[in-house]
Order: C-alpha cells, then structure tokens, then sequence
C-alpha cells in the first residue's frame, strides 16, 4: 500500500455525538487525552484517502506503533469460597492509549461510514521511528525493513481491536490480513498506514 496514494483529504470536527478528541464506540464513548497542544492539533486533523466511498478507505495514524503486551492474570476467591481467575490488561498501558489514537483516526477518515457488513481485507504497515544507528550519513534515505520487536501479530491484535464494532461489526469478518512493518523513511514520521477495503 502506498502512503501517497489517492487524493489528500483532510477532515476536521465531530464523528456523531463525539469531539475530536473523542470516539463512540459498542455504544461507549472513549477519551482521547493529548499529550500537549500540539499533539492535540494534530490529533484533530487525519490524513486520509479515499476510494469508492463505503467500498476502500485509507488513513494514517501518528505515532509510534505499539504492540498488545501480554494479560495479565489474577484470581479472587468468591463469598461462597470458590477462587476465580481473570486475565486484564491495565487501564494504563501504552496500548490504551494509541487503541483510541487509531479509533480517532478511523472516525476522522471515515465519519460518514457505517460499519461494514461484508468481506473485510485489512492492510496495515507499521512505521517505526528510526533507531541511532540509521540516522547516520551512510543509511538509506528509504524505508528499512524492522526486523526486531514487537512482533507484527502483537501489533496487528491491538488494531483489530481498537477497529472492532467501528471499522467493520465483527472481527470474524477480516477474511484477509496483510501486515508489514519498517523504519521510516528520513522525510517520514513514525505511525500506521491503513487500508480497509470492503469485499
């Protein structure tokens, strides 16, 4: 998928009863809490594409992707004796936060579609920032493939997730997933270019 590809729109304002720095999502309406004025400007405004409305759409999220970390587990014993066990990832986690920055682009992009009802083909490339040692004069000014953690499956579960009941009604409907991650190229900032196409 590329970046550059179809025509630049950019939207600005509110998805439903939500503000830009909020999202409505299974019904529940999710904050997006900025990191500072600048960060919440930017929030504001989505890089989108696209093509054949309701059909194909494409975004880009900012920010260096994050990965699903493990569950956590723990266990409770019950008046009646009986311990039980649940797993939960905490409130707090980085992947909270960048769950709703990919819901707030999603409802930037595509605010006037319904989730999608049919065969779901999902496209994600992953955009890292570049680690000192590609920074250097001898590295490539193109994209570089990332090679180390997280892992593209880690990374590809907290989308579908944050997604879910927004981009398409079930997850069982993404029949085909591509997955692919890189550093940036040097004119590039780190984040996620997505494809949703309906089929």
């Amino acid at each position: 998928m590329d970046g550059n590809a179809g025509s630049d729109v950019q939207f600005k304002g509110s998805y439903s009863s939500a503000t830009p720095n909020t999202i409505r999502r299974h019904g529940k309406l999710l904050e997006r809490t900025p990191r500072n004025a600048e960060d919440a400007t930017r929030g504001e405004i989505a890089e989108s594409y696209r093509l054949g409305l309701g059909k194909k759409l494409r975004f880009q999220v900012q920010g260096n992707p994050i990965a699903q970390p493990r569950t956590r587990a723990t266990t409770r014993r019950r008046t009646d004796g009986r311990v039980v066990a649940s797993v939960y990832s905490p409130a707090n986690a980085p992947i909270q936060r960048w769950k709703v920055e990919v819901a707030t682009a999603y409802a930037l992009a595509g605010r006037e579609l319904e989730p999608l009802a049919g065969v779901v083909h999902l496209d994600l490339h992953f955009l890292f920032a570049r680690p000192q040692r590609l920074c250097r004069k001898n590295a490539p000014d193109c994209r570089i493939p990332h090679v180390g953690k997280p892992d593209l499956d880690n990374l590809a579960k907290g989308v579908l997730d944050a997604l879910n009941g927004l981009a398409w009604a079930d997850d069982r409907q993404v029949s085909l997933l591509m997955l692919r991650k890189s550093y940036v190229a040097r004119d590039e900032e780190p984040g996620m270019l997505v494809e949703i196409s309906e089929h």
